[in-house]
């Protein structure tokens, strides 16, 4: 929608603008995150995304070129928030080892979603004009949140379980009897 109603020439101000508006937007999350917990606070920008690009995309008409470009600056700083979100969720549920092993996969995974996304946009647009694929952005919005709940859930769970596991091989290790070398060992030392 913004090259309908832009020229080429004026995409690096739209990239400056959107760098701008991210960073900002960046501060004040950085500010807000720490007042609500990671369900509330993923939640929110999630519903926040949702309402905030419906709200833009029934705008358009009413003056397509400001909302083509607000629809750009917004929503790449909106998207990069979730992006840091789903990273932040992810190393704040999982224990770190299993966080460190997830990453891959996710950025494996968002790779092959742009690439496919780049594909579905083309066939898509032969549908639907472009400024109405904004439906497409929220309909893959709602379904995460309908899941993050239950994810983050299962996520904690998944993880107490093995931490659990692991203190009890701990805590057995620390109340097996020792061997005979090492109570030689310890009584060595000791002297």
């Amino acid at each position: 929608a913004f090259l309908q109603t832009h020229e080429v020439k004026t995409l690096p101000l739209m990239f400056l603008g959107s760098s701008a508006f991210t960073a900002m937007v960046s501060i004040v999350w950085v500010a807000v995150v720490e007042r609500l917990d990671l369900q509330r606070r993923f939640m929110a920008l999630l519903v926040t995304a949702i309402a905030s690009f419906a709200v833009l995309h029934l705008a358009y008409p009413l003056a397509p070129k400001a909302m083509a470009l607000a629809q750009l600056v917004w929503c790449t700083g909106i998207s990069q928030l979730i992006l840091v979100q789903t990273w932040n969720m992810t190393s704040a549920v999982l224990p770190s080892r299993q966080a460190k092993r997830l990453f891959p996969v996710l950025a494996a995974v968002s790779t092959l979603g742009a690439a496919l996304g780049g594909g579905a946009l083309t066939l898509g647009l032969k549908v639907v004009e472009a400024q109405h694929m904004m439906w497409f952005v929220i309909v893959l919005l709602v379904y995460p949140l309908t899941q993050v709940k239950k994810l983050i859930k299962a996520l904690q769970w998944s993880g107490d379980e093995r931490d659990s596991a692991a203190e009890a091989q701990l805590s057995g290790l620390a109340s097996r009897p020792l061997s005979r070398k090492e109570a030689q060992d310890q009584a060595a030392n000791v002297k």
